[in-house]
């Protein structure tokens, strides 16, 4: 939950390289309202370091904003470590923290 007011996101993304090599990579963080529609889209590009982004926003009313990360679409699935620091007029409205872990994908099924 969002608003009303000033609302800071921080957003960082190290990517883990391909057999300890840097790779470019990017994470994407989409922010949807309640009625699915997008509201921001921003892409963290990483090659070997932490790359930061940060955006803002004046919220006018309270209201439930969801964030979507996902990765770079391509054979190779990649990955890395990320942080979202949400600051301002914010409320969690689920679990947050070192401990809470992301819902795992359905493994590739080969026809």
């Amino acid at each position: 939950m969002a608003g009303p007011g000033h609302v800071d996101v921080e957003l960082a993304f190290k990517e883990m390289g391909v057999f300890g090599r840097p790779l470019p990579q990017h994470l994407n963080f989409d922010f949807w309202n309640a009625d699915g529609v997008r509201l921001s889209h921003i892409e963290v590009l990483s090659q070997g370091a932490v790359a930061h982004r940060h955006t803002d926003a004046d919220l006018p009313a309270r209201q439930r904003i969801n964030l979507a990360v996902s990765t770079q679409w391509g054979a190779i699935k990649v990955g890395g470590y990320y942080e979202i620091e949400l600051k301002g007029a914010v409320e969690a409205a689920a679990p947050v923290g070192a401990g809470v872990k992301p819902a795992e994908p359905e493994p590739p099924v080969r026809p």
